[in-house]
């Protein structure tokens, strides 16, 4: 169709013609080729680039084509859903996962660094011990294409407000003073002397010094009693020890005493000494 064929139709019809190409140069397909519903979007296209990768309305777009899961069991799982290229073979399109019409879309799963292979995208399997699973390798996936939030306006600059002017009569008390702003509105405000949150006098300070004085004289006099006590309590203590050792004493004394007497008398009457176990048995 020339430009004069199309300056010649109607304009609702031109109008008409535009919107059908702006539609189907934004709809997606998936890399099967089956046409993609509206819940599906166009991502941004490189610089001079005609097709770009089409993504769900949660993800986040790769300017490599591919999409990042944002919400749900898949959130930061990469997939290739689609293209606005039906062939899928598009300079903008992603091309890391085979075009095949048995899977609508792919998931792209991690074995090691810079090696991944594409598994449907409602399978949970392990796809890197799939040898039948397709392969690829790359360091780079691209970057995220994160939408770019608008400056925030600047706030315009409120109005000054009125300054208020205090002035202060000659003849009046120092604690009322009148208040007065720009307008006819006059206020006074009306102090009173601040009231003694601490009272004292002579007469509470003496009480207070006597309760203090006289708890501290009787903790004095109690600690007093007490060591007093501990003092006879230890000389009693003493002299019964030292009378209990003179006691010991004597009583050995007078039984080493008897122990002697006993035994020359034996010797007297047997005419030798006495050997161990006599004198023991004589005891």
């Amino acid at each position: 169709m020339s430009f004069t064929t199309i300056r010649s139709l109607p304009l609702p019809l031109i109008s008409i013609l535009l919107l059908s190409a702006l539609a189907a140069a934004q709809q997606c397909y998936s890399p099967s080729g089956q046409t993609l519903d509206s819940t599906y979007t166009t991502c941004k296209p490189k610089s001079g680039v005609q097709h770009s990768g089409c993504c769900a309305s949660t993800d986040i777009c790769l300017d490599s084509g591919l999409c990042m899961a944002t919400n749900g069991v898949y959130m930061g799982t990469l997939f290739q859903r689609g293209c606005t290229d039906p062939t899928g073979q598009g300079a903008g399109c992603a091309k890391l996962c085979p075009s095949t019409p048995s899977v609508a879309s792919w998931n792209i799963q991690t074995c090691d660094y810079g090696s991944y292979c594409c598994r449907a995208s409602s399978d949970h399997q392990n796809c890197c011990t799939d040898s039948l699973a397709p392969r690829f390798q790359t360091t780079d996936l691209g970057s995220l294409q994160l939408p770019t939030s608008s400056s925030p306006s600047s706030k315009e600059p409120t109005a000054p407000t009125p300054a208020t002017a205090i002035t202060t009569k000659p003849n009046q008390h120092p604690l009322k003073r009148q208040q007065t702003t720009n307008t006819t509105t006059t206020i006074t405000i009306n102090s009173s002397p601040s009231a003694n949150l601490c009272p004292s006098s002579p007469s509470q300070i003496k009480l207070i010094s006597s309760i203090i004085g006289g708890s501290l004289g009787a903790v004095i006099l109690a600690l007093l009693a007490t060591i007093l006590w501990l003092a006879k309590r230890e000389k009693r203590q003493r002299k019964l020890k030292q009378h209990y050792e003179s006691q010991v004493q004597k009583s050995w004394a007078i039984r080493t005493l008897m122990i002697d007497r006993g035994s020359k008398g034996l010797m007297e009457e047997i005419g030798r000494p006495l050997l161990y176990e006599e004198r023991a048995g004589s005891m």
